[in-house]
């Protein structure tokens, strides 16, 4: 169930003024062209679009040598054939002579709602449809951007396609003589840029740590082999502090754009504060932050939090809705990406201490931003090719979103790397990530 690709020869080929991804509403143009010869006393050149969600699913069953798969398929057509969404190009005699090629002009404009006769047309039924099958739902809603995913056992895609078609008529026979089609990539609605993003808060843990490095000036000190068993065991001679940290994960991330068809978005909000707990930590240590307030000179005591390194498991998970020989068929699939900000050995980025100070912002600090690659714009297959979400093979991203058959959202799990005195505290959390399309240009 391959996706419609450019089909294009000389005898009949499209070109649009613009090679880019198109927002509904707007106005797409370009010509028809042929650049062989052709004699006809009538023929004519229409160009039509077409817009279609379309899923497949294969199921193996059985066991050793009575194995066989069955497969199930489910369309939605989301565009009708009104005339607005159809041209006659060229009506009337044609001729080209050797070496020579015409060119018919089009602009179309592209809808920007779903036609209901077209979705509700077909062996169509709410068992296996995300959205509600009701005409005035679905004339209020919107047209689903183009996308693909495919994994070994299903494929889903919603595409959008321009088909030109060049019929001749000689005497009373008329005829097809020529068909091209060209793939047009609907792009998601963009969004205002998300200058407060939601935050939630991720995760308040506890921790405990033990060392000698704890005290004034052994900060950067060798433990001996007994200092080291006496931390290991946590005797009562060892220093303690005892930590409350607090993580603010989003709940929202904006797509970035550093391309001509957008603009960038602010980096991924992610925020640490750490609270010492004076009751819970040994007597007279001094503690981080210590009541100070900012401007005030640094203790050269002071014990100092800092993170380094933040690592981020961003799951893109794609279900699908089928209809079965004796039932519906729901089924998923995940495409991890993983990102990671770290700083080198000894580096990293201090974490504020106290109740009344404000959180570090890691995300802005190592400037987290997710960008649209260039194949975004061009309505790539967000299919995982082992490349990296920074480059490579350019694997795409693309927003939340639900059709009738195709639902796509993402998750995210997290983990933070604080160090206090050389002593290493891990934090992991997970939770829903709404994904958002770039700002406008």
């Amino acid at each position: 169930m391959p996706r419609t690709g450019v089909v294009a020869s000389p005898a009949l080929g499209i070109e649009l003024d613009f090679d880019r991804g198109f927002w509904a509403g707007e106005v797409i143009s370009g010509r028809v062209v042929r650049n062989v010869q052709a004699v006809s006393p009538r023929a004519w050149v229409t160009l039509r679009l077409f817009g279609r969600t379309k899923v497949k699913v294969s199921v193996e069953r059985g066991s050793n040598n009575n194995r066989h798969t069955d497969i199930y398929r489910s369309r939605f057509d989301v565009l009708g054939s009104g005339p607005e969404l159809g041209q006659a190009l060229f009506d009337g005699v044609l001729h080209i002579p050797p070496g020579g090629s015409e060119a018919w002009q089009f602009a179309l404009t592209l809808p920007v709602r779903p036609d209901a006769a077209a979705v509700l047309s077909g062996d169509v039924s709410q068992e296996y449809s995300f959205l509600a099958l009701n005409p005035d739902v679905i004339a209020s809603g919107g047209l689903p951007f183009s996308f693909a995913y495919s994994q070994y056992h299903f494929d889903s895609f919603v595409e959008y396609v321009l088909e030109a078609q060049l019929v001749e008529q000689h005497g009373a026979k008329t005829k097809t003589t020529a068909t091209a089609t060209r793939p047009v990539f609907m792009l998601p609605p963009p969004v205002p840029a998300l200058l407060h993003p939601a935050l939630h808060r991720a995760a308040v843990s506890h921790h405990t740590v033990h060392t000698q490095r704890l005290l004034p000036g052994m900060a950067d000190a060798e433990l001996s082999f007994m200092e080291r068993t006496r931390k290991l065991f946590h005797t009562s001679s060892v220093p303690k502090l005892n930590l409350r940290v607090e993580v603010e994960a989003p709940e929202a991330l904006q797509l970035s754009s550093s391309g001509t068809s957008g603009r960038p978005a602010p980096p991924m909000s992610f925020r640490l504060r750490v609270v010492p707990r004076r009751e819970q930590s040994s007597p007279g240590l001094p503690l981080p932050g210590g009541g100070k307030r900012a401007g005030d000179d640094p203790d050269p005591d002071e014990v100092t939090i800092s993170v380094v390194a933040l690592r981020l498991r961003i799951t893109a998970w794609t279900e699908v809705a089928v209809r079965g020989a004796s039932s519906y068929h729901r089924t998923k699939s995940p495409v991890a990406r993983d990102v990671r900000i770290s700083w080198p050995e000894g580096g990293g980025v201090a974490v504020p201490c106290g109740d009344d100070v404000a959180p570090l912002d890691v995300g802005r600090a190592g400037a987290l931003l997710f960008d649209a690659q260039s194949s975004y714009w061009r309505g790539a297959d967000m299919t995982p090719r082992g490349g990296s979400l920074f480059g490579g093979d350019e694997e795409v991203m693309y927003p939340d979103f639900v059709t009738y058959n195709i639902k796509h959202w993402h998750s995210m799990r997290w983990d933070v790397e604080l160090t206090v005195a050389k002593e290493t505290i891990k934090i992991r959390g997970e939770g829903p990530l709404v994904v958002v399309a770039p700002p406008p240009a």
